[in-house]
């Protein structure tokens, strides 16, 4: 309603939103909102939720700084999906067989026979699949070799340093 009141303008809707208290505040979990709402049912802060397949590929390749982020572009082949470093949304999604990604198999990836709708399902398999797959030990080997690099030569060979800068790195805070 603000937009169409507003002559169809982008920037009055903007400054709207971000002024607003909603949008100011914040989702994690530290404050008092946790305590008051354990259940978080007056959705005082955003609730964990799973990963897409493509958004656990493209975390791994940007934290290894591998993921090329070029935009467009020709849809890639899923038989490509280990071995390239795109975005994962320009891989091949059609019901044949080759439109499945064997990285996205056992993270329930886009079914487009059933209107793209995705099962939640938290299976032992998922685990297994991360911790043997090849392209998983490459972004972590590579996330390692940027890490190590990184740090100042005079703890450079202190593990006490390399854990505490890999913990930052992947989940941007200090571990505690």
């Amino acid at each position: 309603m603000e937009f169409v009141e507003g002559g169809w303008r982008l920037k009055p809707l903007h400054r709207l939103i971000v002024t607003s208290r909603a949008y100011r505040r914040s989702s994690g979990g530290g404050g008092s909102g946790a305590g008051a709402d354990p259940d978080n049912r007056l959705l005082s802060r955003m609730n964990v939720g799973r990963m897409e397949a493509e958004v656990v590929r493209d975390a791994l390749l940007h934290l290894a700084g591998r993921l090329d982020p070029t935009r467009g572009g020709q849809e890639l082949e899923n038989s490509d999906v280990f071995t390239t470093f795109r975005r994962s949304l320009y891989y091949s999604c059609q019901p044949e067989s080759d439109g499945r990604s064997a990285f996205s198999a056992p993270f329930d990836g886009p079914d487009p026979g059933d209107c793209y709708r995705r099962a939640k399902t938290i299976q032992p398999q998922q685990a297994l699949a991360l911790s043997n797959s090849e392209l998983v030990h490459a972004m972590a080997r590579s996330l390692a070799e940027a890490t190590h690099a990184a740090l100042p030569a005079s703890v450079r060979d202190d593990p006490r340093s390399f854990a505490a800068a890999a913990f930052t790195s992947v989940l941007a805070r200090p571990p505690r």
